[in-house]
């Protein structure tokens, strides 16, 4: 009877939910089960649960699994033993049953201290997909049969020292083989005991940040700059002050009156990112000159210097540094590939020692198996023999892009002197910067899918140049002449539809954005009716071929010159059809009772054109062009295939998503009034 009156206060996980699919082990699944009931309150302190077996029996499991669940969740402090036996809850602090209200989106948490925050807040884009991406390399050439060979013959035959934790500084024979490599290819003598293996620049950079600043130590950077390189700066505490650079790189004078009592200067002076010069000797010597009479320290990043396309260089400034002032970075994340995260740091001994010290409590060095086969890799004179190949390529494919933006652009691009790296910067002439700024410019070529960075990004101050960065590390040089022209056509649209607005007077319209659904997608149900027939026949039609379409986000109306005077008019996409036998011109012009006879459709809606398009029917032509968030689209089909299409479309309307547009390439601009376009 007793036992009866305390098995009824014992609780019962009958209705647990198990789920015997999942790779979670049964115990682990119980004791999550448990222990959120005690963290919720749900099981309060003293709360006592079934015998094993009759819970084993509940939950359709063994005794076994039950008894490891009591087990872990005593080890863990969540239960205790009745003396009678029994299993008890033990008393623990319960968590809030409301978890407090999350911060909204993008809002900066409170935990997180000033600098963090302030870092979150540099806007920069990285890591994008694009063949014009500064300083990414192109691996297709890459010996990865000789790499892939190293590593498994480095894994399959490990020494018994070599598997034990590598020395702060980086394992003995990679240090070494950096060293003869330096002496090689720029001719910086080094021991390899003022090598450091380190994790890339960026890495290198944060760590000797923090080694060397206090809060609020200045900085110099490079104004424009290595935007990345702030960032760990930022990170460290750093006061940065940007100093401007000119064709013959950091202007030290500047830097002097600006920031007198600097303890760091970060300096790009082989291949300044992005404007691309190199500092002259004059300048170099007098860098140092004022950095060892102050008794501060400059970090070198030798900025892409192996693919240099003249045969000779300045020496770096490590070479010049008799002080020993100068910590001198280099990756081989340029030669080889982005992921392989492995570089090197070359400073005197001294400070090398302190490094390694810190090193070792703090942060933890790369792989001992990849510098070990790097090692290999660099001794047996493979990642020479790639340099030296890539040098060749990289030339060639820069030749070509500057030729292209020559030829296609000489009133618009001018491109920097850089002789070395994988990028230029080529520079707004004042005649295009009066037309568009560089963000502008890149916003739109992003429409159109092609990534450029603009150089304007990287200025910390209001940027006083205007241009592109285009890295031709991935560019073929059949494809330089083709892109640009694909870039002239997207941005010169814009920049002739902003003229022709400017030279007439007019005010630019403003263009109401789609309505959005529930889900925040455009909602292209909600489309307007078709302009009228008498209106669309008054605009004198004509469409020029250009070579790649532009992929635009739809407004809700388009703007059309009607006599040089705008028209809104509420079409969602305007379409022009030709017949067949008409064929294609490059250049054609319907008459306006064309339209009055019923040869051709005005108008019509965005739904109507979507089917044609997944429905496999011919569109000639289709394009867009825009101008900061004001876009016009327009396109030419086949009048037939259109017309036996309608009926069924009107009745099978369904959604349709902007990107299923934008895979249409290939295409021409038209629309029923005259839209210039280069």
């Amino acid at each position: 009877m007793d036992r009866d009156h305390h098995a009824s206060k014992r609780v019962s996980l009958a209705g647990m939910h198990i789920d015997r699919t999942s790779a979670v082990p049964l115990h682990l699944q119980i004791a999550a089960h448990i222990r959120g009931c005690i963290l919720r309150g749900t099981f309060p302190a003293g709360t006592q649960f079934l015998g094993s077996r009759e819970i084993a029996r509940e939950l359709g499991c063994s005794r076994t699994v039950v008894l490891t669940v009591w087990d872990l969740l005593y080890a863990e402090g969540y239960l205790e033993s009745t003396p009678r036996g029994s299993v008890m809850v033990a008393s623990v602090a319960t968590m809030h049953a409301e978890p407090p209200p999350a911060a909204p989106p993008g809002a900066a948490p409170d935990h997180m201290s000033k600098r963090w925050r302030s870092l979150l807040g540099l806007e920069y884009e990285t890591n994008w997909p694009s063949m014009f991406a500064p300083g990414a390399p192109d691996i297709s050439t890459f010996p990865f049969k000789e790499w892939s060979r190293l590593l498994r013959q480095t894994w399959q035959n490990p020494r018994e020292q070599e598997c034990l934790d590598l020395p702060a500084e980086g394992h003995p024979r990679l240090r070494s083989e950096i060293a003869n490599f330096l002496g090689s290819v720029r001719g910086l003598v080094c021991s390899p005991e003022e090598v450091v293996v380190t994790p890339g620049t960026s890495g290198a950079l944060d760590f000797c940040s923090r080694m060397i600043l206090d809060p609020g130590d200045e900085v110099w950077v490079e104004e424009p700059g290595f935007v990345e390189a702030r960032w760990a700066l930022t990170a460290a505490g750093a006061k940065l002050v940007p100093i401007p650079v000119d064709d013959k790189g950091l202007v030290v004078s500047e830097g002097i009156r600006r920031a007198p009592r600097a303890k760091l200067i970060v300096v790009t002076p082989s291949h300044q990112y992005p404007l691309g010069v190199s500092m002259g000797l004059e300048r170099r010597l007098e860098l140092l000159d004022w950095a060892n009479r102050n008794d501060v320290w400059v970090i070198e990043d030798d900025y892409n210097s192996e693919f240099g396309h003249r045969d000779s260089m300045i020496a770096s400034l490590r070479s010049l540094d008799r002080e020993g002032r100068v910590i001198y970075f280099g990756t081989f994340s340029k030669i080889m590939m982005p992921n392989l995260r492995l570089g090197y740091m070359v400073a005197n001994r001294h400070f090398i020692a302190g490094f390694s010290k810190g090193r070792a409590r703090i942060d933890v060095h790369t792989s001992g198996i990849g510098q070990l086969a790097l090692a290999e890799f660099m001794r047996e004179g493979h990642l020479l023999r790639h340099l030296r190949a890539m040098r060749r390529v990289y030339t060639s494919r820069r030749k070509a892009l500057i030729e292209a933006i020559a030829a296609q652009t000489p009133d618009d691009l001018t491109v920097s002197s850089a002789v070395t790296g994988l990028h230029l910067v080529a520079l707004f002439t004042e005649a295009m910067q009066a037309r568009m700024s560089d963000r502008e410019a890149a916003s739109t070529l992003k429409q159109a899918g092609i990534h450029v960075q603009p150089l304007s990004q990287n200025f910390l101050e209001q940027p006083t140049r205007q241009g592109l960065v285009f890295g031709y590390g991935r560019l073929r040089v059949e494809d330089a002449s083709p892109l640009l022209a694909t870039i002239l056509s997207a941005s010169r649209g814009i920049v002739r539809f902003a003229r022709r607005g400017d030279q007439s007077g007019m005010a630019e319209p403003t263009v109401a954005a789609l309505p959005d659904t529930d889900h925040g997608r455009p909602n292209l149900r909600a489309s307007a009716g078709a302009a009228s027939t008498a209106m669309m026949a008054s605009c004198r039609c004509f469409a020029r071929r250009v070579k790649r379409i532009v992929g635009v986000d739809l407004p809700a109306k388009f703007v059309f010159e009607n006599n040089g005077n705008p028209t809104v008019h509420g079409v969602v996409f305007a379409v022009l059809v030709q017949q067949p036998a008409d064929g294609v011109d490059e250049n054609p012009v319907w008459p306006a009772q064309s339209l009055e006879n019923g040869e051709m459709v005005g108008a019509v809606d965005l739904n109507e054109l979507a089917g044609r398009l997944r429905r496999g029917a011919l569109v000639v032509e289709i394009d867009g062009i825009a101008h900061q968030r004001r876009q016009l689209v327009a396109a030419i089909g086949d009048v037939e295939t259109f017309r036996r299409d309608r009926q069924a479309q009107r009745r099978q309307r369904g959604d349709f998503h902007i990107r299923q547009l934008q895979r249409v390439v290939e295409s021409g601009i038209a629309d029923g009034c005259e839209l210039v376009h280069a």
